[in-house]
């Protein structure tokens, strides 16, 4: 076959200078709040959970039968975390097209196509990170974790921390004090979540925090003005892709201000807000949340004796008969609200 007169021209007459790949790294703020736990060989992950209520001792005389106490049985839940598995084919005849007519393969044609396999089993690897902070978004603001191939994992938030819209909570409303509403969902923070502090992040959609800041009634009992960055002190360490607003009180709560404008694309490639610009969300400093990681699939043979575990497992084989190689990164995580009731959210915009 003869070789395309296109291709010899730009062998003999173009000189390559540079070469510019944009890679998009993905955001993981939420994972503030969902710490890694040690990933596991199982396919399933469970977690025990037992409520706690804030009873007093009651006293009584000396001598007698004291106070015989009972106790909620914990539940245990068992998950079976989504599993990922992302891969891509080189095709052996990519070489050619490298070599343009060459006997053999050099050497670094070689490394530069395994050190593109690398670059493209990380790109794998960052979507399911995409897809891992989505599910963090979604057990954040509706507690249910959505999949395609199983069923949806739902924690059962209580009801009366989810607060859909109304208007009466208009943060458009310039008549609306959402000083008070702040305060009061901060208190049900404390009375329902069982949280043993004041001091709280509060994130908001792009939406939301806008219209909190241009209300006039807001502006007056919160003085904006001295909403200030150098106000935080706060035990967030990954601020990646989110903006820190500013501190101020809301009745007994301290809130810091956190807004996460970033976004993934959809299957129609469509961009679509993490956090949707119409909610807020509370959350306190250090709640009981964690990402797990089960075991995915894999031939235990010979080669490869030891199951192996982790956040992304990388593999690799020969496909002979098509005569390419095969790269691919499997994963299998979940996000879990072990303190399901220790946050808050409401749709505060219509």
């Amino acid at each position: 076959m003869a070789i395309p007169n296109s291709l010899i021209r730009s062998t003999i007459t173009t000189k390559f200078l540079a070469l510019w790949k944009e890679r998009l790294k993905p955001t993981t703020f939420l994972a503030t709040w969902f710490p890694d736990t040690t990933p596991t060989a199982t396919r399933y992950v469970s977690i025990e959970v037992q409520r706690g209520k804030e009873k007093i001792a009651v006293d009584v005389l000396r001598n007698a039968e004291g106070n015989h106490n009972k106790f909620e049985k914990s539940t245990q839940k068992d998950f079976d975390p989504t599993y990922f598995d992302e891969n891509f084919t080189v095709d052996s005849l990519r070489l050619y097209d490298r070599l343009i007519g060459s006997g053999s393969v050099d050497a670094g044609v070689v490394t530069a196509i395994l050190n593109e396999g690398t670059e493209k089993m990380q790109m794998l690897a960052d979507k399911i990170e995409r897809r891992y902070e989505l599910q963090r978004a979604q057990a954040l603001q509706t507690g249910i974790v959505t999949a395609t191939s199983t069923e949806n994992i739902d924690f059962q938030r209580k009801a009366s921390m989810i607060l859909a819209y109304n208007s009466a909570h208009n943060f458009a409303d310039n008549a609306v004090s959402i000083s008070s509403f702040l305060g009061t969902w901060g208190s049900l923070m404390r009375s329902v979540g069982k949280v043993g502090t004041g001091t709280f992040d509060l994130l908001m959609g792009t939406s939301a925090y806008q219209a909190m800041i241009a209300n006039t009634k807001f502006q007056a009992e919160a003085d904006i003005r001295r909403i200030a960055l150098t106000d935080i002190v706060s035990p967030v360490k990954n601020t990646e892709g989110a903006d820190y607003m500013g501190m101020f009180s809301a009745g007994t709560c301290n809130y810091r201000i956190w807004v996460y404008d970033q976004y993934y694309e959809d299957a129609s490639g469509t961009l679509q807000p993490y956090i949707d610009p119409k909610k807020i969300i509370i959350l306190p400093p250090n709640p009981a949340f964690m990402m797990a990681y089960a075991g995915v699939p894999q031939l235990i043979d010979e080669d490869n004796p030891v199951v192996r575990t982790g956040k992304f497992i990388y593999y690799s084989y020969t496909d002979e008969r098509r005569r390419s190689r095969v790269y691919g990164v499997q994963s299998a995580g979940l996000p879990i609200l072990l303190e399901v009731d220790k946050l808050f959210t409401a749709t505060v915009l219509a």
